[in-house]
């Protein structure tokens, strides 16, 4: 992403009202330090980074957009959490289930260490399965479903 487009996109966000005001006056000091082309390139990254776990960040993880909306996010973790939790549960009381429920099959691991693993690769394929459904314009009408 050029710089102009960059710059554009923190510039918005540091006008976004629940935007954190410590960082807002770093970005826009980065912003003013990136007006000098030899130095836009550590300004991008030292911004992205400043962002990295902000509310709404433009770059989204890894310098990528997100996928989901911040609501989308929320409800989707809001709904994922109790599945997630129920069989971890599950599979920690009844150690049978070590036989049952086995990791992928390019996995490295023969079987789950523990509850909080078969979660884990639970969560994992939901979250994928969600960002796959958002891409498609699917996720909102997923989520309104009774």
């Amino acid at each position: 992403m050029d710089w102009s487009e960059f710059s554009v996109k923190a510039t918005e966000w540091t006008e976004l009202e629940n935007a954190n005001p410590t960082i807002v006056t770093v970005v826009k000091s980065l912003l003013k330090m990136g007006e000098d082309e030899e130095l836009q390139g550590a300004a991008q990254e030292s911004i992205r980074r400043a962002l990295r776990n902000q509310e709404d960040n433009p770059f989204g993880r890894r310098g990528r957009a997100r996928v989901l909306t911040t609501e989308q996010h929320s409800e989707v973790r809001m709904m994922l959490k109790p599945i997630a939790d129920g069989i971890e549960s599950a599979f920690n009381d009844d150690a049978r289930l070590n036989n049952f429920i086995l990791p992928h099959g390019r996995s490295k691991e023969d079987s789950f260490v523990d509850g909080a693993a078969v979660a884990k690769a639970f969560l994992k394929s939901a979250w994928s399965a969600a960002q796959t459904a958002a891409k498609a314009g699917k996720l909102d009408g997923l989520l309104n479903q009774e």
